[in-house]
């Protein structure tokens, strides 16, 4: 029989469950727009109070919760109210979902993606009518759902078309990059999820997923002073799509105009005493080298041409 102390822990870990259950329900169902994004808010607080999540019966409600989280999600498309009310609707609903997704276990994960989570996240992001904010919280909620998933959160997002809606934040097919450095910082760390599944990687290519990340990384490298964590991802994702890709991955980086240089410049970049500093470094020589060693002849002279001092 368990101690008082640990009965109770474990009674507020269920009570805290059900609170998160019923401020989901208000999300999707309460009239008041306004009333139903506080309950999003509700919803983040609520799961950052519990912690890490020990009992099965609370990983069981806070699944239904991601369920009934992804309804109210929906209520953040048209043809809901006032475009400012929805987007805080789907603003915190995305941040809500998030939480719980991170805070659950393969139960949470698989229920938000079974309700179809990856599909209305996509859609709110590629409208972009949205605030940054909302904006930031849809990217970071595809970037979730991919990480805590693994494979199946990965190939969810290829599915369900989220790469195009993230290729087109980082400024992939003619789009302007966003000024709103967090959410550069956001698509690409997403993008950095799909990458680490191998079944991904084809499809990541041929998305446009090299070229987005390399113009990230001209975009951080441009920056006063330069981006280091969004520059970071890129790299990171270009490190796990280039290797075996000469003519996608590969191709895509070195027509990326100003990729080289930036690869180049970071390479050469002062420490700065930050551990992102270094991390760029190291990311930078190891894609460099990749180029190098699999991009060919004429690939090589201009990788050679780019190494000489201004």
């Amino acid at each position: 029989m368990p101690a008082p102390a640990a009965t109770a822990a474990l009674a507020t870990e269920a009570e805290l469950a059900a609170l998160a259950l019923a401020s989901a329900t208000s999300l999707a169902t309460n009239p008041d727009l306004a009333k139903a994004s506080l309950a999003g808010v509700t919803i983040v607080l609520t799961v950052q109070k519990m912690g890490d999540v020990r009992e099965g019966g609370s990983h069981a409600v806070l699944a239904r919760a991601a369920t009934t989280t992804v309804a109210g999600l929906r209520r953040a498309g048209p043809p809901t109210g006032a475009a400012e009310a929805a987007a805080c609707l789907g603003s915190n609903a995305a941040a809500a979902l998030s939480a719980l997704v991170q805070a659950g276990d393969d139960r949470v994960v698989g229920a938000a993606l079974e309700a179809g989570a990856v599909g209305v996240a996509t859609a709110l992001l590629a409208v972009r009518v949205e605030t940054a904010a909302a904006a930031l919280n849809y990217a970071a909620l595809l970037g979730g759902l991919a990480r805590s998933g693994g494979d199946a959160g990965a190939l969810a997002l290829v599915d369900g078309g989220a790469l195009g809606a993230l290729v087109a934040v980082l400024g992939g097919g003619g789009s302007p990059p966003p000024p709103h450095a967090p959410l550069l910082e956001a698509a690409a760390d997403a993008l950095c999820a799909v990458a680490a599944c191998h079944a991904a990687r084809d499809a990541c290519a041929e998305a446009g997923v090299p070229g987005a990340l390399a113009a990230t990384l001209v975009s951080c490298a441009a920056a006063a002073p330069p981006d280091t964590e969004a520059g970071v991802r890129a790299l990171l994702g270009l490190g796990m799509l280039c290797p075996g890709r000469p003519a996608t991955a590969q191709a895509a980086v070195l027509d990326s105009p100003g990729a080289l240089a930036a690869l180049v410049s970071t390479m050469r970049a002062p420490a700065g005493g930050g551990g992102g500093d270094g991390d760029a470094r190291v990311l930078a020589r190891d894609l460099f080298a990749v180029l190098a060693a699999e991009g060919g002849e004429g690939r090589r002279a201009a990788m050679v041409g780019a190494l000489q001092p201004p």
